[in-house]
């Protein structure tokens, strides 16, 4: 077997563990409907027999059809983390088909009851400025660039030393991703690997799930994410590339210029990008919550600080390339 088909086989057994350990903890946790009734309903709304997705997330269950067909997902999510249909409309107007339609079934004992539908139509680009509905909430661009601005200056004196350099730089050129031309988007707050669903055929996108977060904020700050999709973490919280991940990134990036298109996709404009991803890396992995409202910088030898620093070099070390 090769160390490739290793990796992938030790991230399958590994997913599949914390799955189960996920469910178990949502249905201790929520009391009021089993597993078994979860499963009825979802067999009832989908029309065949399912099984639970082979990645869950912590706060909801999560049911498939079970011959994988991917086209939807039946999910329960208790009270506190219900979803907000009327502002995931103006979200699916916003991207159109590629985020999956949210269908709302009432509940089962105290659970929420969603279909999320999914389609494999590509992301046109720049569709989350041109088509952002008029009533969806929008945010003051002074309010988040004086955010954001805060925040660095919060992890550049309270990371260790090492990390200045790098978030100083990112305070500097801040600016650049609220001149007023750089284009504000709405955007998933945590597209990482347990929330992007692929056709297991065809290796292609065909929805992103867990919206729920949804917020504004400059074009390119997800991209990050890339990386995180790219390998996966040891038990220390280290990111360890997969072998072939430079082709694989090149090919996004090769992906990502032509979606844009040759005109706009300037050395300038590449550049932006790339401060927008690192921006978007430690705002949103530089943290840790202290409690339900208040957090603090990673500390020294964490399982959070040694993810920030594995993801943070890969960055650096990968950076876009022409």
């Amino acid at each position: 077997m090769s160390s490739s088909s290793s990796d992938f086989g030790t991230l399958e057994k590994s997913v599949l563990a914390l799955s189960a350990k996920q469910i178990r903890d949502f249905f201790s946790k929520n009391t009021g409907a089993t597993q078994e009734e979860c499963n009825q309903l979802a067999q009832q709304i989908i029309g065949q027999p399912v099984h639970p997705t082979p990645v869950q997330g912590v706060t909801s269950y999560t049911i498939t059809a079970a011959n994988d067909a991917g086209d939807s997902v039946v999910q329960f999510r208790n009270g506190d983390n219900a979803l907000d249909i009327a502002l995931f409309a103006c979200i699916e107007r916003v991207y159109s088909s590629f985020m999956p339609h949210h269908q709302y079934y009432g509940t089962l004992g105290a659970l929420h009851v969603y279909r999320i539908a999914f389609f494999a139509e590509a992301w046109h680009n720049r569709s989350a400025w041109a088509n952002r509905p008029a009533s969806m909430p929008r945010t003051d661009s002074n309010v988040l660039h004086a955010d954001y601005l805060s925040k660095l200056k919060q992890l550049s004196e309270g990371l260790p030393k090492r990390f200045s350099p790098t978030v100083d730089y990112l305070i500097s050129e801040l600016p650049r991703l609220f001149d007023g031309h750089w284009p504000l988007v709405p955007h998933h707050k945590d597209l990482i690997e347990n929330n992007i669903h692929v056709d297991p055929a065809t290796g292609s996108v065909t929805g992103i799930c867990d919206w729920m977060d949804t917020t504004d904020g400059p074009f390119g700050t997800t991209i990050w994410s890339l990386d995180a999709i790219l390998g996966t973490r040891s038990g220390s919280g280290r990111r360890q590339y997969y072998p072939n991940h430079d082709n694989l990134r090149d090919l996004f990036w090769a992906e990502f210029r032509s979606a844009i298109g040759p005109s706009t996709a300037s050395e300038e404009f590449m550049a932006v990008v790339d401060v927008a991803r690192q921006v978007g890396l430690f705002l949103d992995n530089g943290f840790v919550y202290t409690s339900e409202t208040t957090w603090s910088p990673v500390a020294e030898g964490s399982y959070e600080l040694n993810y920030l620093e594995s993801m943070s070099l890969g960055l650096l070390s990968s950076s876009i390339r022409s």
